[in-house]
């Protein structure tokens, strides 16, 4: 199999080089609220990368769709650990679904989907190879219900920071404010690829803005202390010593 290197699969590989490492520093501390999703946060966002950049480099349409199916479960799987992420942290369960893994259902629908495309084409319905050797997907209905879907758990998630944001004090803000800006990243990329406003002519840049995001909030761990004191539980223990 030949391949062509180009600087959008350098980049997705890097990105998962930095997202694997972080992963070494979130595994030990998963036990942590919110470590779990995150290391599942960034699992995910790392199958993602490491597939579409093996999706650009491949030069034929079979290697191409193939790869680009590998990578799928991991874009499906990257808003909803950053959805559970949130809920986890800011201890929101009244937001999630009962019981937990229903939030899981269409993912789990839209990979089989990817699987199965060939039989019914209602993800992608064409794939045309540009002389840049990119792969155009062209977008079938399932498709607008993965990106409706993932929207919608992104602006769940802003929501619920928002609402998070103003029951602390100060001192706890910038933990929420640090979330807050990582959350638009993959949103904005989404819809620059999805509206056809992408930096990255026919290629998604979301992979690499969910890299953005995943590796922010590793930065948080480390470095911000966001998960070492969850603001909520740490409040409640300032209001019993006061009381």
């Amino acid at each position: 199999m030949q391949w062509q290197v180009s600087v959008y699969a350098l980049a997705l590989f890097a990105a998962a080089g930095i997202m694997l490492v972080a992963l070494m520093f979130v595994w030990p501390r998963r036990r942590a609220i919110g470590g779990r999703p995150l290391a599942g946060l960034l699992l995910a966002a790392i199958l993602w990368s490491v597939g579409y950049a093996f999706e650009a480099m491949a030069t034929t349409v079979t290697a191409k769709v193939v790869f680009g199916t590998i990578g799928y479960p991991g874009a499906l799987a990257v808003p909803v650990f950053f959805f559970l992420f949130v809920v986890e942290y800011t201890q929101s369960e009244k937001w999630a679904p009962r019981p937990r893994w229903l939030v899981w259902i269409v993912p789990a629908f839209c990979v089989l989907a990817a699987v199965t495309n060939s039989f019914h084409h209602q993800l992608w319905t064409e794939f045309v190879m540009e002389p840049n050797n990119i792969l155009v997907y062209k977008h079938g209905p399932l498709f607008f219900l993965v990106i409706g879907y993932s929207y919608l758990l992104l602006l769940a998630s802003i929501g619920i920071l928002l609402a998070a944001f103003g029951r602390h004090d100060a001192s706890y803000r910038n933990q929420f404010i640090l979330a807050l800006v990582l959350a638009f990243f993959p949103i904005l990329g989404s819809v620059a690829y999805v509206f056809g406003f992408s930096p990255l002519p026919d290629q998604d840049p979301a992979p690499i803005a969910f890299s953005i995001t995943a590796i922010g909030l590793t930065w948080g761990l480390l470095r911000q202390g966001l998960l070492t004191v969850v603001p909520i539980a740490q409040e409640s223990v300032l209001q019993n010593l006061h009381d």
